[in-house]
């Protein structure tokens, strides 16, 4: 029976320093063999589940990676259990007919993920549907913050990032929230930060950023713009490229005077959120996610 419905895809920029060729695969590599669970909000944690690789036809080379995070509930066995029938807490007689094995845990679900090697940009599913024993599906999401979560947790694990010094994850912002910012007619504040690393390429703008903060041996950059009277803060081309660098490498923050007063922008309220049509009369779901989540990717130039 073919379903049609939409899936939320949503992107994470991961920069690595040190980067020599081949470092994103390996952290993917290391971190999918460890198998290490991380709590993610709650007793919800997730864990890497899947690892395959897209490679170049003419080269062999490995240019992307694809896969899987599941999520579960880890629930605690030995904490009270409520009998719903009394509404007291269970007794003993009750709780020790409770066996689960444990290799089990309830409220499972898949987000299937794409990492473009060369441009560090991960881009994961942030909705899903999972079928019922009983028929029918539950939804499940997974949000960009809890996802940024998974990993940081995920790379401070000594296994995982091995001789990396530095792993940077920031949530890629909607561009039209940027926009937004820099386009208010009445910018009172607005501030600009960048975390290395930024860029792999020091011909490019962003790459001069991270070369300039090495050359000081800073690992953040924030610039503060406050308004000199009412008219407000004129961002000018400098200011733009300087915005939209924060924006994928740290964030962009701003207060704009608006008739109810002074309002809090910040590029990381509204993160990256494409919107996409599965029809699995057409072709598979997982096809239909890794078909546009590489479309994705490609959109966004981050060297």
């Amino acid at each position: 029976m073919s379903r049609k419905f939409f899936v939320k895809l949503h992107m994470l920029n991961v920069s690595a320093d040190p980067h020599p060729p081949g470092v994103y695969a390996d952290l993917l590599k290391r971190a999918f063999l460890q198998r290490q669970p991380v709590e993610i909000r709650g007793e919800r944690s997730a864990i890497m589940t899947d690892l395959g690789w897209g490679k170049s036809k003419k080269t062999g080379k490995r240019v992307a990676a694809y896969g899987v995070i599941s999520t579960f509930t880890d629930i605690d066995v030995d904490a009270p259990w409520l009998n719903r029938a009394t509404g007291k807490a269970a007794g003993d007689d009750d709780t020790n007919k409770i066996v689960i094995p444990e290799a089990l845990r309830p409220h499972f679900s898949q987000f299937q993920f794409y990492f473009n090697l060369e441009r560090h940009l991960l881009v994961f599913q942030g909705t899903s549907r999972m079928p019922k024993r009983t028929g029918g599906f539950k939804a499940y999401s997974l949000s960009p913050l809890l996802m940024k979560r998974y990993l940081d947790t995920l790379f401070i694990n000594t296994e995982v990032r091995a001789d990396i010094r530095t792993i940077n994850v920031t949530i890629v912002p909607d561009p039209s929230k940027l926009d937004e910012i820099l386009q208010s007619e009445n910018i009172r504040e607005i501030t600009m930060t960048v975390t290395l690393p930024n860029s792999d390429n020091i011909a490019t703008e962003r790459g001069r950023v991270r070369k300039r903060m090495e050359r000081v041996n800073a690992k953040r950059k924030t610039e503060v713009y406050v308004a000199s009277d009412n008219k407000g803060v004129k961002p000018d081309a400098e200011m733009i490229r300087a915005a939209k660098i924060s924006a994928l490498d740290g964030q962009v923050t701003a207060r704009v005077a608006m008739n109810d007063g002074v309002v809090p922008l910040s590029t990381a309220d509204t993160p990256l959120t494409e919107k996409v049509e599965v029809d699995t009369n057409i072709e598979p779901e997982i096809s239909a996610i890794r078909r546009a989540a590489e479309r994705l990717a490609k959109l966004f130039k981050v060297s």
